[in-house]
């Protein structure tokens, strides 16, 4: 798996704005990483066990931290918000490099969604 830890990692910004859920356990469909809490809270009995173990057979494919996966949806994958992977930067920094065309389009798209729901309200008896 290539790494993309040359990247910052995402700001707080971004990830308070898609990180939706904290699990012990998840998959970054983003590199496929198995990010796992370490601690075991709200697993199956020998769940950590069996993830510690895949860990030391594949460390590339399992990676431990001291606490929940925080996580959300971007691309409808879903991805770790702390994994080393760090590709969920590739999508904030895609986001800020075109934010003049993005703000752009929202605000042309909200415009039409306004005229169209001003346009409904006026034909309702």
């Amino acid at each position: 798996m290539s790494e993309q830890n040359e990247l910052e990692p995402p700001s707080e910004e971004f990830l308070r704005a898609f990180v939706h859920s904290a699990s012990p356990a998840i998959t970054c469909e983003l590199c496929g990483r198995i990010n796992y809490d370490l601690s075991g809270t709200d697993m199956d009995p020998g769940e950590l066990d069996g993830l510690n173990k895949k860990q030391k057979a594949e460390p590339d494919k399992y990676f431990g931290q001291d606490n929940r996966i925080d996580w959300g949806t971007i691309d409808g994958k879903q991805f770790a918000a702390d994994c080393p992977c760090n590709k969920v930067r590739e999508f904030e920094n895609w986001i800020w490099h075109h934010r003049q065309e993005i703000g752009s389009y929202l605000k042309a798209r909200l415009t039409l969604e306004v005229t169209q729901t001003t346009r409904q309200l006026a034909e309702l008896p």
